[in-house]
């Protein structure tokens, strides 16, 4: 009775709070949550709390109010796990058990509910394909099959265009959402070009342009822009092992590829070898590799230098949250590589090992 008491009295506040402001009214009921503390925050590389609540008998409530509609997850007290949710400024209903929170039912967010049809949808037009292509690369890792290697990429290559096409249609229907630059930034980035994201992002509704996940989207799509091809390379100094400074700039004047990779990246270290023999044609004609890791960890990166032979100049910041190239070239994964030539201009970007060996055989023949 006093569970429904406090539920009776939270919807009468939330009607009473929404006829002055937009609030968000959040109520749970989750099998064996019994009395617990319940979290939600928004993940910004900590946790941001966002509110807290008391469960009693199974059941919580949060009313709140949002500028705009934001990620977040729900934590409960001791329970492994968490709901992810967009919160919005509306009624949303949480429904499930506490020991199976990744099923949790939710209602009353319109963003989360199209956030999940995304998610649903893309999942079943392409998990099949992505594991097909993801046992032929394993098996070509396996065979050491250079020519197999290569088909797999290439069809790895095909189906992020497919994805893309996917993305950008699904994302048109529902230009008025936050859940569409939300989305372009965890599945889009890196599988289109900045113009194909200048003219998404310029469809957006104008209502949801202040929405933090707009906001990085114009961000990241105006860094991209400063590296894309045709411009020139930002410089940038980092140390090598020995904790001497290398700066890009060093190398005008000849052809420079920048290679980001780490230690624990399986296909970068497969790559190493066919760029060791690369590199020994070509570094006396005027080409250079300067390689940037990833690691935090110097033995690791140094152990890896040393078992894959890389002779070519290698620079790392050991701290990843404060690393200029990868603010610089909006490096996000690995590998990843772009092609610099003599006067500075960027001429290619995530060339493979055969495309690289076409265009230095152009160029350097």
């Amino acid at each position: 009775m006093k569970a429904c008491i406090l539920f009776t009295i939270s919807i009468f506040v939330f009607i009473s709070c929404s006829q002055k402001q937009d609030k968000y009214l959040i109520t749970g009921e989750l099998r064996g949550l019994g009395n617990k503390e319940i979290l939600i925050f928004e993940w910004t590389g900590k946790k941001d709390t966002i509110a807290k609540s008391i469960s009693e008998n199974d059941q919580f409530t949060i009313i709140g109010n949002i500028d705009m509609p934001v990620q977040a997850y729900i934590e409960i007290e001791g329970i492994s796990g968490y709901i992810p949710v967009f919160i919005e400024n509306s009624k949303i209903e949480i429904t499930g058990n506490v020991d199976e929170l990744s099923k949790a039912l939710i209602a009353g967010s319109e963003t989360d509910k199209i956030y999940k049809e995304f998610t649903r949808s893309f999942s079943e037009r392409f998990a099949a394909e992505k594991d097909s292509l993801s046992i032929i690369y394993n098996e070509a890792e396996k065979a050491n099959n250079n020519e197999l290697l290569e088909q797999a990429k290439d069809g790895y290559g095909k189906l992020y265009t497919k994805q893309k096409e996917f993305i950008i249609d699904f994302s048109r229907q529902h230009l008025n959402s936050v859940a569409v630059p939300y989305i372009m930034l965890e599945e889009l980035f890196f599988r289109a070009t900045v113009e194909e994201l200048k003219e998404l992002y310029n469809q957006l509704d104008p209502s949801i342009l202040s929405s933090k996940y707009s906001k990085m989207v114009i961000e990241k799509i105006t860094n991209l822009d400063r590296v894309a091809i045709g411009k020139i390379a930002p410089d940038f100094t980092m140390n090598d092992s020995s904790g001497a400074e290398i700066s890009l700039s060093s190398f005008k004047g000849k052809w420079v590829l920048i290679d980001f990779w780490s230690s624990n990246c399986g296909p970068c270290r497969k790559e190493n070898p066919e760029l060791v023999k690369i590199y020994k044609q070509y570094k006396n004609k005027g080409f250079e590799i300067l390689g940037i890791s990833s690691d935090v960890k110097k033995e690791l990166w140094i152990g890896a230098i040393k078992a894959d032979g890389i002779t070519w100049p290698q620079v790392c910041n050991l701290d990843r949250s404060n690393d200029p190239a990868r603010v610089l070239y909006c490096w996000e994964y690995n590998p990843f590589n772009i092609l610099v030539n003599p006067e500075g201009v960027i001429v290619a970007k995530e060339l493979s090992i055969s495309d690289l060996k076409r265009k230095l055989k152009d160029v350097l023949h």
